[in-house]
């Protein structure tokens, strides 16, 4: 039995429309794996905590071809001094989906040379769960 096409853009149509929910499930999976790693690295942050600056000024953006589609930051003065932060870095991206997650804190990577924990340690687990992050955004993107 033969397929005879009526419509010659009816496979540029689903096309783009399985490309657009790629990019919506794609963008809802990294926030997330965003949602996970800040938490992870508020949780094993081997510094003192003196402030509470450095700890509450963690969280992320999720980039979509150079363009926030999620910012997770806050309204308080740590989390607005890391957006601007995330925001700088984010022009780095223009293609692609990213999930960058930051601190705006000046002194972070002082505190990181002297061997503590800010953000390395929620980076080192997400590479190590990287392969199973893949599988599961293979099922993610079944449903």
């Amino acid at each position: 039995m033969a397929i005879k096409w009526t419509n010659p853009n009816i496979l540029t149509i689903i096309r783009q429309r399985a490309e657009d929910e790629y990019d919506r499930k794609a963008v809802e999976f990294l926030s997330k794996v965003g949602e996970m790693a800040c938490a992870k690295a508020r949780l094993i942050g081997t510094y003192t905590n003196r402030t509470g600056h450095l700890r509450n000024s963690i969280s992320y953006i999720v980039l979509q071809n150079g363009a926030i589609k999620v910012d997770a930051f806050g309204h308080t003065v740590p989390m607005k001094e890391s957006q601007k932060y995330a925001r700088e870095m984010a022009k780095k991206y223009p293609t692609g989906t990213i999930l960058l997650w930051a601190t705006g804190k000046e002194y972070a990577k002082y505190v990181e040379a002297r061997n503590y924990d800010v953000l390395a340690g929620s980076g080192n687990y997400i590479d190590a769960i990287s392969d199973s992050l893949v599988a599961e955004f293979v099922n993610y993107l079944k449903k």
